[in-house]
């Protein structure tokens, strides 16, 4: 996985050649409605059943467009320099440069500008009062090196 690719995946392909890209997994567009509106992510599968990637396109029902974010839904996809989504924050801190911590209500979202990466770490992990209170900073300190990821992204757009 590179930043600007993961397999022959890359920024400039578009929703309308993911089929041919993945001839030999299966893509599966899924349409979901949460509180904010509704998104079309694409599911790639492998031929096994396995989730792979969540692709999610910039644009909503246009299939001239470019995927903007992606989700690594399988540990064997790492970065260039080893990351993946079974990693540790202390793997992640010894690869790179932390440029945000974002807290939200469970979750806490690592960001790596370097690579438009961003992880995600279940704030059970973490100490101090940010755990309950999202307008508390969270400072990487408080997260434990032995945490781990919980979603990786890759972010295009």
């Amino acid at each position: 996985m590179q930043p600007k690719a993961i397999g022959g995946l890359t920024p400039k392909i578009q929703v309308k050649a993911l089929d041919s890209l993945y001839k030999n997994d299966s893509l599966v567009k899924e349409k979901t409605r949460g509180m904010f509106g509704s998104s079309n992510e694409l599911i790639v599968y492998e031929k096994g059943g396995k989730k792979l990637l969540k692709l999610e396109p910039a644009e909503r029902q246009n299939e001239n467009s470019t995927i903007s974010n992606i989700e690594i839904l399988d540990a064997r996809f790492k970065t260039q320099k080893g990351i993946g989504k079974n990693s540790s924050f202390k793997e992640i801190t010894n690869q790179y440069n932390i440029s945000k911590i974002e807290n939200t209500l469970s979750k806490i979202v690592v960001f790596i500008d370097e690579e438009n990466l961003y992880f995600t770490i279940d704030k059970d992990n973490i100490t101090g009062n940010a755990r309950y209170n999202t307008s508390i900073k969270i400072d990487k300190t408080q997260i434990p090196d032995n945490a781990k990821i919980e979603q990786l992204w890759l972010g295009w757009q």
